[in-house]
């Protein structure tokens, strides 16, 4: 369960087996191999120790992935940086875990002044056109480094990876997983997610997010080839999936919903797609059904960076009839609904927090104690999110915690509005945050971004609100703007909503 192990066995088991794919590359197993290990031994010639933190700012490429199990080899704990931060998130990040290492491709170069000023880093690593370079070049510690497999004493309880959460809640918390912890999730993920040894599996999301560490993994476990993309194009996505006989992907819906939009994408050859993992958020039935009439299974996932890139999903063996639900659990993953006020354990179709447990989940926040100890309590992660289970197990996603509000006495969930808003023809984008009423305490305010032309009205929002829901969960008035604030990951950020638009 030592993450380098695993490159070293998939190597020696189909070495001419395409491991990665990117723009500029394409690479064996054992060409892979061989190149992880020239950086593993020239981070150590540098004097990159176990337990150092190592942070790497890059898009998605061949060396992003070489240097994620040159780390995990020499014992020492990846830091992956969201590339869409500002320089002083990313910097804050850096003095948080004080990396004493930074590896970055010259898309960044801009950021090498700012970087400097961080006292723990010693090494910054410039991966790009070597001439321009003022730091260590990454192509130098490839060619001083040795082929063979270094040594080191690593464990697979040790510290694998650190990865920043988005912030929503106040600053960036550093979640930490072990070896064994990323080992457990991508092999439940694998056993659970219908993959097939030789699959080709297409990355056109950034490699940052928890599923950045994981898929290289699943990757190794079941000799899977990585397709690389820098920069996700809905167009040129398609063409690639013709090009490289692309077997899966990952996505989140709105990237789902702009492929779908591409004019001629049917016409390409797309035969080899056999289904999309998609997640990151509600993913909707209609989007669901839309593929599957075209034979392109939408696998839905739900997941934290806290337990893994999946912990439930459900897939179409599972049934149709089951989209509007997330799944059910995954290998080694145990779910439970609890009260957010007593924490009892509710009984199927209650709506509750939802908590989830692994043998080995993640070791906590880093340097963190006091937020670690909010969610984690007896082996058992408190989500924040507020779910139910059915009868036949199936567990659906209501809203976050924090998110839902009281009106006029009854618990109302904005997710559940949005599921009904996003459904009406013109409405591109939907978000519905509570608002402080005098008479009811809490009230529904939408917000709602039109599709280009569109000459939808508040009345045409509410009229098709109140023909489906309570009339108390559909509010009063409805608020058209440009496009939606996002946070650092894409996700709409309704404090932003909520600061400008009630607080104001």
């Amino acid at each position: 369960m030592k993450l380098g192990q695993l490159l070293v066995d998939r190597a020696r088991t189909t070495p001419a087996l395409e491991a990665i794919v990117d723009p500029e590359h394409r690479c064996t197993f054992q060409e892979f191999n061989h190149r992880v290990n020239q950086l593993a031994n020239g981070l150590v010639d540098l004097g990159i120790l176990a337990g150092d933190r190592v942070a790497i700012l890059s898009k998605n490429r061949l060396d992003l992935m070489a240097t994620y199990y040159a780390v995990w080899k020499i014992g020492a704990i990846l830091v992956p940086l969201n590339t869409r931060l500002h320089i002083e998130e990313l910097c804050y990040m850096l003095e948080n875990c004080q990396a004493k290492a930074v590896i970055y491709d010259e898309a960044f170069v801009e950021y090498r002044t700012r970087m400097k000023e961080i006292s723990s880093l010693d090494f910054m690593i410039c991966m790009g056109n070597e001439k321009d370079s003022e730091d260590i070049h990454f192509d130098t510690l490839l060619r001083q480094g040795s082929q063979e497999e270094p040594s080191s004493d690593v464990q697979e309880t040790d510290p694998a990876v650190i990865i920043y959460t988005s912030g929503t809640t106040g600053r960036p918390k550093g979640v930490i997983h072990s070896h064994v912890s990323l080992f457990e999730s991508a092999l439940g993920t694998l056993l659970s997610g219908e993959y097939r040894e030789g699959d080709r599996f297409l990355c056109a999301l950034p490699m940052f997010h928890i599923s950045g560490a994981v898929t290289p993994l699943i990757g190794a476990l079941h000799g899977i080839t990585l397709v690389l993309l820098p920069e996700f194009h809905p167009a040129y996505t398609w063409e690639i999936i013709a090009k490289e006989r692309i077997t899966r992907m990952f996505a989140v819906p709105v990237m789902l919903n702009i492929m779908f939009q591409v004019p001629g994408w049917i016409d390409l050859d797309i035969s080899s797609l056999r289904s999309i993992s998609c997640g990151g958020t509600f993913v909707p039935e209609e989007m669901i059904r839309r593929f599957h009439e075209y034979g392109i299974h939408v696998l839905q996932i739900y997941g934290c960076t806290e337990h893994g890139v999946a912990t439930v999903y459900r897939s179409d063996r599972m049934g149709i009839e089951k989209c509007h639900t997330a799944g059910k659990e995954i290998f080694f993953t145990q779910v439970k609904i609890v009260s957010p006020i007593t924490g009892d354990v509710l009984p199927p179709g209650k709506v509750g927090e939802i908590a989830l447990k692994r043998s080995h989940s993640f070791l906590g926040y880093w340097n963190n104690p006091e937020e670690t100890a909010k969610v984690l309590k007896d082996g058992w992660f408190y989500t924040g999110d507020l779910g139910k289970i059915d009868e036949e197990g199936f567990l659906m996603i209501v809203d976050r915690l924090k998110d839902m509000f009281v009106c006029g006495g009854e618990n109302v969930y904005p997710a559940e509005v949005e599921a009904i808003l996003q459904a009406i023809e013109g409405v591109k984008e939907v978000a519905v945050i509570g608002v402080p009423d005098d008479e009811l305490g809490e009230i529904p305010l939408v917000f709602i971004v039109k599709e280009p032309d569109s000459d939808l009205t508040q009345e045409d929002i509410l009229k098709h609100c109140y023909g489906r829901l309570a009339t108390f969960k559909c509010g009063k008035n409805v608020v058209f703007i440009d496009q939606m604030p996002r946070n650092a990951i894409g996700k709409i950020d309704k404090n932003v909503l909520r600061e400008k638009y009630v607080t104001s």
